[in-house]
């Protein structure tokens, strides 16, 4: 095992700061440390400050042709979950953070980036960004410096700061055929702007899901660098956490000496497992609240469909994938106590999504999409996402055996629902929640025209909504 890191702008971090940072934290953490002799830390700075470096750049060498990508993708996505969960449990860690403009013009930015904090990015490291996006050669020669670095198989663990994390960006998709990614951690990334936009649009076609185990990206809101952004709202499949460095700045040092980030390094590295853990496969039968789950997973993934906006979307697939997070864990926890759980939620945790049981009749599905058109999917996130909640029940009636007709038919129902609802309703009175999340009251739409009724709830605490609604 290795750990490579990849530097930013400057001299490359000659006095190894990041790494006493890094094992300083580590230490804190009642972790092992790692010695000097496993790190990597290829410099090339001189290369940026050159007018002389000149390289082709590296082939790809990841073959997505002869490979199901959905379902390394799928499984990429579960090691994601389980990666981030050690790393969002600690409460100084928020995983979405705010959605700020792109540059219009990068490479201006980049000076006013350097007067807003004066002495710390300075002219020549300016030039040394723009060398490294234009000229096509010195990006060659950097990236070769760099893979010849790295060993030629076995497993690596790479840090990537600042520039050095769009260099992350242009090497992983050309690593040797037989090394393996056990964690990527970015901290301070520039990639989410427009300047590195050929670089994340190579990855995003070439991303090696089947040697990646995870990658986790930290950013700060006191970071200028990153915009106060992460990089899922445009590459969706990295998992972000918005980490507070104390002011002002964008220091590697700074970043690292943080416990969730030196966290996310050193567990990567000290652990084994490249394959996601597996259950037992100790099943049951299906049961109400079970398939229930399944069924909410794949609403919500309708409702990702169903947003027309990308950032949004990247905001909401991001909390999502938190929820699943959550349900992944609960069915490990469950399964390591003993009880028996269905097949479907064991595919789950290894990173494959079941399909919707045919479980329920159409009056009761009537009643579980009604649900789940009003439910607020988004909690704690205070994401808006409107109408999305009835825009999706075609897209889920289509996948679960009926028909777009009827999807639209529910909807329509629903949408008169709410608008005699609402004007019913108390000003300021959010009728939906009041009647979904226990408030003894369920919902009761009659026939397509959505005739409105009340009723006491079947189960206290937990109010249903029941459909009459005439398949």
């Amino acid at each position: 095992m290795k750990l490579i890191y990849l530097h930013g702008v400057g001299d490359g971090d000659i006095s190894q700061g990041w790494f006493k940072a890094l094992n300083k934290s580590l230490a804190e953490e009642g972790m092992p440390t790692i010695d000097s002799s496993d790190v990597i830390a290829p410099k090339y700075s001189d290369l940026l400050s050159s007018m002389d470096s000149e390289e082709s750049i590296p082939k790809v060498t990841v073959n997505g042709e002869k490979s199901d990508r959905s379902v390394e993708r799928a499984q990429f996505v579960s090691r994601q979950i389980e990666a981030a969960r050690a790393v969002g449990a600690d409460p100084s860690v928020r995983s979405l953070g705010f959605p700020l403009p792109d540059f219009d013009a990068p490479d201006a930015a980049l000076g006013a980036i350097a007067k807003a904090v004066p002495g710390w990015l300075f002219a020549d490291e300016i030039k040394q960004i723009q060398a490294y996006v234009h000229r096509r050669g010195l990006r060659g020669a950097v990236l070769t410096r760099v893979l010849e670095a790295i060993p030629k198989r076995g497993e690596i663990v790479i840090v990537g700061h600042s520039l050095g994390s769009v260099v992350t960006v242009d090497v992983l998709s050309r690593l040797p055929r037989h090394v393996s990614v056990r964690r990527v951690v970015t901290i301070g990334s520039p990639a989410n702007s427009g300047l590195f936009a050929v670089s994340r649009d190579e990855l995003i076609g070439n991303f090696p899901y089947a040697t990646t185990n995870s990658w986790l990206n930290f950013f700060s809101g006191q970071d200028p660098v990153t915009r106060g952004r992460g990089l899922a709202s445009v590459f969706s499949d990295v998992q972000d956490f918005r980490v507070d460095i104390g002011v002002i700045g964008h220091g590697s040092t700074a970043y690292l000496r943080r416990k969730p980030v030196a966290r996310a390094v050193g567990n990567a590295f000290h652990q084994s497992a490249l394959t996601p853990r597996r259950t037992t496969k100790v099943t049951t039968a299906l049961t109400d609240d079970t398939a229930a789950l399944i069924l909410e997973l794949h609403f919500r993934y309708a409702v990702r469909e169903a947003i027309s906006d990308q950032k949004l979307k990247a905001r909401f697939t991001e909390a999502t994938r938190i929820k699943r997070q959550d349900l992944v864990a609960q069915i490990r926890e469950a399964d390591a106590a003993g009880v028996p759980i269905p097949r479907e939620l064991h595919q789950l945790t290894e990173g494959t999504t079941p399909q919707v049981p045919n479980y329920w009749s159409t009056t009761s599905i009537i009643e579980q999409l009604t649900i789940l058109a009003f439910s607020d999917l988004t909690t704690p996130f205070e994401i808006d996402i409107a109408d999305c909640g009835f825009k999706a029940l075609p897209i889920i009636a289509e996948q679960i055996g009926l028909t777009r007709t009827f999807g639209e038919t529910l909807a329509d129902a629903i949408r008169t629902f709410n608008g005699r609802m609402t004007k019913l309703a108390k000003p300021g009175t959010n009728w939906q929640k009041w009647a979904i999340a226990g408030a003894g009251v369920a919902v009761i739409a009659i026939a397509p025209i959505g005739l409105i009724a009340l009723a006491p709830a079947g189960v206290a605490g937990a109010a249903a909504m029941t459909g009459g609604l005439a398949a």
